[in-house]
């Protein structure tokens, strides 16, 4: 995942940010290699609603809310790869101690309803999407 800091037109910028999302990729594959899953982001992000916001100064507390349409892509072996779109934007949040995150966990807030493009059935339903976001920061040596 890939975002920019943007101002919030309608906010302190020391208390809240905008945060478009550039890329956003994460794919799975069953033990056996023949079910594959990637979700991806749908399109881009025109009018980014995803926010960083400092909830508390001390000790620090900052919530990320990450609002991001999906494009789900299901390929089994044999079978045609099917591509299915969310119907409404995952709710990704964590609360942070610093920004970009460290390891830090991430939950679905909302469940997700996939459909064919072009109709309003749904098809599948992504219900949890427990996450670690970030990774060892190098520190100089």
């Amino acid at each position: 995942m890939r975002q920019r800091v943007e101002l919030d037109p309608n906010e302190n910028p020391t208390v809240a940010v905008r945060l478009r999302t550039t890329e956003f990729h994460l794919e799975g594959t069953t033990a056996d290699g023949h079910l594959g899953v990637k979700f991806d982001l749908a399109g881009p992000d025109q009018a980014p609603a995803s926010t960083l916001r400092v909830e508390q100064v001390f000790p620090p507390g900052i919530r990320e809310t990450d609002v991001i349409p999906l494009t789900l892509t299901i390929e089994r072996t044999g079978q045609p790869t099917i591509t299915l779109s969310s119907v409404h934007p995952a709710i990704l949040t964590a609360t942070l101690l610093d920004f970009p995150p460290r390891g830090d966990a991430y939950e679905l807030a909302n469940p997700v309803d996939f459909v064919t493009p072009g109709t309003t059935t749904t098809v599948a339903r992504l219900l949890a999407l427990p996450a670690q976001r970030g990774g060892n920061v190098l520190s100089p040596q």
